[in-house]
């Protein structure tokens, strides 16, 4: 895993999210892969995909983590063909370099916990 989603995956533990299941990129061709997580705050676990986009035009061949020009978070998986869900959160890895990615995770969790608020539901 990356440093970058490594330092992702880390913060969204903090926040009291966990993966529950990592999505191929053989399965969607715009993507490194997709992250399923959960909230692990509330009963009802309310569920999120985070989403590693890949340059569309790379004509080397890739390994996993690299190429990664933005990571978005959404409510559903994304179409395979690139069609997106309502985004809840984005970075836009493209124009930073890892090292100040680290500051922008933060803001990101943020928006995802605040979209799991906004999810509750009384009973």
């Amino acid at each position: 895993m990356s440093e970058l989603k490594q330092a992702l995956l880390n913060e969204l533990e903090k926040d009291d999210w966990q993966q529950v299941e990592v999505i191929a990129r053989q399965i969607t061709g715009h993507f490194d892969e997709h992250w399923k997580i959960q909230s692990t705050r509330e009963q009802w676990a309310t569920e999120v995909y985070i989403n590693f986009t890949v340059e569309p035009v790379w004509d080397a061949p890739m390994e996993l983590g690299q190429g990664i020009t933005s990571i978005t978070a959404t409510s559903l998986l994304p179409d395979p063909n690139g069609q997106q869900a309502a985004q809840i959160a984005l970075i836009d890895v493209s124009v930073i370099s890892v090292k100040n990615m680290i500051s922008k995770i933060k803001p990101f969790v943020f928006k995802l916990n605040f979209y799991r608020r906004t999810q509750c539901v009384d009973v």
